[in-house]
């Protein structure tokens, strides 16, 4: 017996499309195939309108970049009470945006559908006409068949109809082009500093004679405006050196300088008599320690922010190195002593404890020379906190504000067992410039952040002239009346002329105003010492090099 037999089918014929119209006339097939003509026309057009929309989704992506830079400083916009106006303005070119685009996919889309339909009813129509005219013929020599019609719709009609569907999809193209374009950019750009080589010595041995022959340096940003010009130095090994000068001299320059985060125009920077160019480049910043102008905490634990500058530290290295930053003790009355991984927690540490924080880290890296600019960058805080009221007296000499504040007490929401006030009394007349002096953690920016009522006390009550910031005052209102400079100044991605104008967001500032304002705070003549004057866009790292030189001022 024959097991496993089983019948073949013959396998069905597949006709595509386009062999379809060999059984139908010139005439019928021009009338069909006008409609994916006209459909492929018009998704090409909507698509090449929305390629060219495609570039301003950029500006979206730029504009998008700032309200995140406004969301992370809410503290300063809630101050000054512009954020509502700002955003706003940020939003308006992407509207105009997404109204341009949805036009043009509404009506490519309706266009489309409204071909599609048309061409059922114009192939249905003529169709059934050439049918109707060959019922007299006989049956052979008929050549207009309903099923021929409807083979011939139908296929005109899903061509039609997968035309319609991609025109959506073009629109993810062009989204998709625009958005990528900076990131395409980055990836095409060949850094002349690049930390990722292998090339370059690694000396076993660092003495940290540092010298600058003749340097000349401008930022690539801002290239006609010189920052070093022939400047020389030499720092002997061992030396201790403060460099002195106004905000915007070039000081933190020098320092970049020397970490090779830029290379000068002219001149040469060297290390032990080596040009840091002829160094490896990750050999040289491993073998340096900085405490940078603006400290920062990364998210984590408090021994892994110290041991950042050496990773491979131990639990008592940490605490030694901390307790030679006298921040051990600090340390050690938290709750979760060197575990700390609240992220408000981390804020509240980045406004009291960060400089010395990061002093510790990089201590604890065990570096061959360390450079800080914290602590000439602290100095230049407390004389701008108590030049504020002169500021302020100058642009509005009619101002008042006695504060007084009875009885404070005070924890922070995260921290309940931990008293930072404990019953301060504290009158401050108008007119008179006082200054909060005592260790870090004691409460001075906890007092500021009250006054601002960024936070409620838990008992006692704060008074401005003589009526409750709580019950008598609006938040706006009270907002309104203060004029804050932060202890790290934060700049907008926006002119100069609209970052000095945001401290007055209620209504227009003049030109005048902003001068005025800008000879008071001795920054005016830096301003117009630059190729745009007030008009200069801060777009540098997000305004880090004017916070670095003159952003305090601008503050």
């Amino acid at each position: 017996m024959v097991y496993g037999w089983k019948k073949i089918e013959p396998p069905e014929p597949k006709v595509s499309y386009f062999q379809i119209f060999r059984y139908a006339k010139w005439v019928e097939i021009l009338a069909t195939i006008i409609g994916i003509i006209a459909g492929l026309l018009s998704g090409g057009g909507v698509s090449y309108n929305l390629v060219q929309f495609g570039e301003l989704s950029t500006a979206f992506v730029e504009r998008t970049a700032q309200q995140e830079q406004c969301s992370s400083h809410l503290p300063l916009t809630s101050i000054f009470g512009g954020g509502r106006r700002l955003y706003r303005r940020l939003l308006e070119p992407a509207e105009r945006y997404g109204k341009k685009r949805g036009l043009y996919t509404g009506l490519g889309t309706g266009f489309n559908w409204v071909l599609t339909y048309s061409l059922n009813a114009i192939g249905l129509t003529y169709g059934t006409r050439l049918v109707l005219l060959d019922l007299d013929k006989p049956t052979d020599e008929r050549k207009y068949l309903v099923g021929i019609l409807f083979s011939i719709l139908f296929s005109v009609y899903m061509a039609t109809q997968s035309i319609t569907f991609c025109v959506p999809h073009s629109e993810v193209f062009a989204s998709a082009r625009g958005a990528a374009a900076s990131i395409f950019k980055l990836l095409d750009r060949e850094p002349t500093i690049d930390s990722l080589k292998h090339t370059g010595v690694s000396p076993r041995r660092v003495l940290g004679d540092i010298s600058l022959e003749d340097v000349h340096f401008s930022y690539p940003s801002r290239p006609n405006v010189k920052v070093l010009q022939g400047f020389s130095i030499h720092i002997k090994a061992g030396e201790c050196v403060a460099l002195v000068g106004a905000s915007g001299c070039g000081k933190s320059t020098i320092l970049q300088l020397l970490q090779r985060l830029y290379d000068p125009l002219v001149g040469s920077v060297k290390l032990d008599g080596r040009n840091l160019k002829n160094l490896n480049l990750s050999w040289l910043r491993s073998s340096l320690g900085v405490v940078g102008q603006e400290p920062v905490l990364f998210r984590g634990t408090i021994h892994d922010n110290i041991a950042i500058g050496s990773p491979e530290a131990t639990r008592e290295d940490v605490e030694r190195v901390a307790d030679m930053a006298y921040a051990h003790d600090f340390i050690t009355h938290l709750r979760n002593i060197f575990i700390l991984e609240n992220r408000s927690e981390i804020i509240y540490l980045a406004d009291f404890y960060s400089g010395m924080f990061l002093v510790v880290a990089a201590v604890a890296g065990l570096s061959m020379f360390l450079q800080s600019t914290t602590f000439t960058n602290a100095g230049l805080n407390m004389t701008t906190r108590l030049r504020q009221q002169y500021f302020a007296a100058l642009l509005r000499q009619s101002a008042t504000g006695n504060f007084n504040i009875k009885d404070v007490e005070f924890t922070y929401p995260t921290r309940p067992n931990q008293p930072v006030l404990r019953g301060i009394d504290l009158k401050v007349d108008a007119g008179k410039t006082v200054a909060l002096v005592g260790s870090s953690g004691c409460g001075k920016s906890t007092v500021l952040q009250l006054m601002q009522r960024f936070y409620d006390p838990d008992s006692g009550n704060i008074e401005l002239d003589n009526r409750d910031t709580r019950a008598s005052l609006t938040l706006p209102r009270l907002r309104r009346q203060l004029g804050v400079v932060q202890q790290e100044p934060v700049l907008f991605d926006r002119t100069i002329a609209d970052n000095i104008a945001y401290g007055d967001s209620n209504r227009k500032v003049t030109t005048q105003e902003i001068i005025a304002a800008a000879k008071a705070a001795n920054i005016h003549s830096f301003i117009v010492s630059l190729p745009k004057g007030t008009h200069t866009e801060l777009l540098n790292l997000k305004g880090y090099y004017w916070r670095m030189g003159k952003g305090q001022n601008i503050a």
